[in-house]
This record gives C-alpha cells, sequence and structure tokens, in this order.
C-alpha cells in the first residue's frame, strides 16, 4: 500500500492508497454503541434528568420540517463519499469530528441520562411528514438527546466544506452554513432537541477543533515534506513551504 503524497491525497484509489477506508469502521462502531444504549434503558431502570426550558413547549411543531433530517443524512453521507475519493486527509478529519463528536454524545447520555416532553402526540398522524416523523422517533426517541447529535453533523458539514481544498468555493461555504442552521432549527422546530442540547453540543464541536486543528498541520507537514523530498530526488530546490 502506497504512502501518503500529495498524489495519493487527491487521488487515493488511482495510486492504490486504501488505508484511509479503515475508518469506515467509526460509523459501524458508533451505531452498534447507539444501539446498545438504546437497548439498555429498556432493560435497565435509570434516574432520569429531563433537560429543557419551559418556554420551548410554545415553539410551534412543524412535522413538514422532519424532511431536513434526511436531507442532512444525505449531505453527510455524499461527502463521506466525495471526500473518500477526492481529498484523503480532509476525510480523516471529517470522519474524526463526526464521529468522535458523536460518541461524545453517546458517552455524555450514558453518564447523564436525559430525556425532554417536547414532543407531542404522533401516533395518530398518518400524513407523509407524520410518518416521517415516526422513523426518525423509531430511531432515535426523546430519549438522550442531549448533546444534539443533529448539531455535531451539520457542524462537521461546515467543517468539511471550509476545510477540504476540493470544496474551497464560496458558494459551498454558504450554502453549508445555511443548511447546517436550517438542520438544527428543524431539530428544535420537530421537537427532538432542547437549546440545551444544542449548546451542549456546540461547546464539543468547539473542544474538537483543537485536536482536529492539530491533525491538519500533522497533515500538511507529511504531505509538504513528502513533495519537498520528491522535489529535491528530481533535482529542483523547494523555494517556499507546499
Amino acid at each position: 500500500m502506497r504512502r501518503l503524497s500529495v498524489e495519493t491525497n487527491y487521488s487515493p484509489f488511482k495510486y492504490g492508497y486504501y488505508f484511509h477506508l479503515l475508518y469506515i469502521i467509526m460509523p459501524i462502531a458508533y451505531f452498534l454503541a447507539h444501539s446498545i444504549l438504546e437497548q439498555s434503558y429498556k432493560e435497565i431502570e435509570f434516574t432520569m434528568n429531563m433537560v429543557q426550558i419551559e418556554f420551548e413547549k410554545s415553539i410551534p411543531y412543524l412535522s413538514f420540517m422532519s424532511v431536513l433530517f434526511f436531507v442532512m443524512i444525505a449531505v453527510a453521507a455524499t461527502l463521506f463519499v466525495f471526500l473518500a475519493i477526492k481529498d484523503v486527509c480532509a476525510f480523516k478529519r471529517y470522519m474524526i469530528f463526526l464521529f468522535i463528536g458523536l460518541f461524545i454524545c453517546v458517552l455524555a447520555a450514558a453518564g447523564f441520562p436525559n430525556y425532554n416532553t417536547l414532543l407531542p402526540n404522533i401516533q395518530d398522524d398518518n400524513s407523509f411528514f407524520g410518518s416521517l416523523m415516526k422513523i426518525i422517533v423509531g430511531y432515535d426517541s426523546n430519549i438522550n438527546n442531549f448533546p444534539s447529535t443533529t448539531t455535531i453533523v451539520a457542524a462537521s458539514i461546515v467543517y468539511a466544506a471550509f476545510d477540504s481544498k476540493k470544496l474551497n468555493y464560496k458558494w459551498i461555504k454558504i450554502v453549508s452554513i445555511v443548511l447546517a442552521v436550517l438542520f438544527i432549527a428543524s431539530s428544535i422546530f420537530i421537537k427532538r432537541n432542547s437549546l440545551y442540547d444544542i449548546l451542549g453540543a456546540g461547546i464539543i464541536c468547539g473542544i474538537m477543533l483543537i485536536p482536529i486543528n492539530l491533525i491538519k498541520r500533522r497533515d500538511m507537514l507529511k504531505i509538504g515534506e513528502e513533495r519537498i523530498k520528491r522535489d529535491e530526488e528530481n533535482g529542483w530546490t523547494p523555494t517556499k513551504f507546499y
């Protein structure tokens, strides 16, 4: 298997670099941990902590915004595929930001079991959007929504848009921010998250940026040193840091 270099970073499959695909283990491990945690709450009695603000009950329930949950999953999956093919280092940082953040949410929920009572009764809602809501709630109920996983995913999308050179277009960055705001807002209007959930996830994202930026610096040095070494072997004198 080839080492990471400028060529393998931007065209990994062309140059036989596949190591980054091992990061697929991360989503598998997360979904397994999430499922175990959800199942444990059905079998073990826990002391639950209510996490919500009273005025949030007056925020209207808008079931049509459930569509944005599935749009978010589609965007996150598209980034997964695109970066895996086009930008190895950005792919690794995206995966670390996303799934380490989600794992922290699982650990927080395990140590601080929580719930909210914001979601109204949707069992009798047989509309299209009501059906979407049932799918969402069936996978992720209103138990353990602190910190907000939606906020983690939305923030990872923005991070990837600003981080990858392959996505270095102003319109992509603007769209990523707009989508992230919509995704987070939708989690409030479909009554999945409290403002406390979003604040908690925001703190996690802020902390996550510290190690992620250190990893980015390491990646830049690794690729830069590889390119300088190649230039020297070809008899070129590097005049700047790549």
